[in-house]
């Protein structure tokens, strides 16, 4: 692997710590505690400390999504070209509203079709950032039925809803997220049953972070 930012990020870590210690601006931090070890484990630091390290919590909310007789329900997340951010989605929860979804199966599609669906914009889910509605994520959301057939499209992960009123959850027990999404980069969650009954409910969850200068060199 070349082309590492790792100077990009121990000034972010940096800048973080002098924050949350009180250090005055330009005040170099082993001159505020020179006996203090600022000693963190990276990125599994508490989520209050999120909005220092300039990272934003988002949710994509609940979102309801029709499929039918030739079209399959999905819900995607895209992280805008031109961002200038990377935006990882950690989770994703997913249900059908029909009588019994027992072996329906939920798809995760990265770079997929995209939904062809009007912008939803994620509520950030920190309120230091506002009140919800009124400051939303640059990430972007996107619910449609634009799919006849997957296709050739990369599918990354699928589960079978139990139930129907049993969710299938992605990510959020295993440490790993749905995706990292480099600008222009879209993942969805898309229900693999036909139907004009069929209503898919889905909610996704993830942050987003301005990109290291660098680390859109990384190989």
């Amino acid at each position: 692997m070349a082309d590492l930012p790792g100077e990009g990020y121990v000034d972010r870590h940096s800048e973080a710590m002098k924050f949350l210690l009180g250090a005055r601006s330009g005040e170099p931090l082993h001159e505020l505690a020179p006996e203090l070890l600022a000693c963190v484990v990276l990125e599994d630091d508490r989520p209050e400390f999120h909005a220092p390290l300039g990272s934003r919590l988002w949710t994509t909310g609940r979102v309801q999504q029709l499929a039918d007789a030739t079209h399959f329900a999905q819900l995607e997340v895209l992280n805008p070209v031109g961002s200038n951010l990377i935006s990882v989605v950690t989770g994703a929860r997913v249900f059908a509203t029909v009588g019994s979804a027992a072996g329906m199966e939920v798809l995760v599609i990265l770079d997929g079709t995209a939904s062809g669906g009007a912008v939803i914009k994620p509520v950030l889910l920190d309120t230091r950032f506002g009140v919800a509605g009124t400051v939303t994520a640059v990430t972007q959301a996107f619910a449609g039925r634009p799919d006849l057939a997957i296709g050739a499209q990369p599918i990354i992960d699928a589960a079978s809803l139990p139930a129907a009123t049993t969710p299938v959850l992605f990510a959020p027990t295993d440490g790993k997220p749905v995706a990292i999404l480099f600008p222009g980069r879209r993942v969805k969650v898309e229900l693999n049953s036909l139907g004009a009954t069929l209503t898919m409910i889905a909610v996704m969850w993830g942050y987003e972070r301005q990109m290291v200068p660098g680390e859109d060199k990384v190989k």
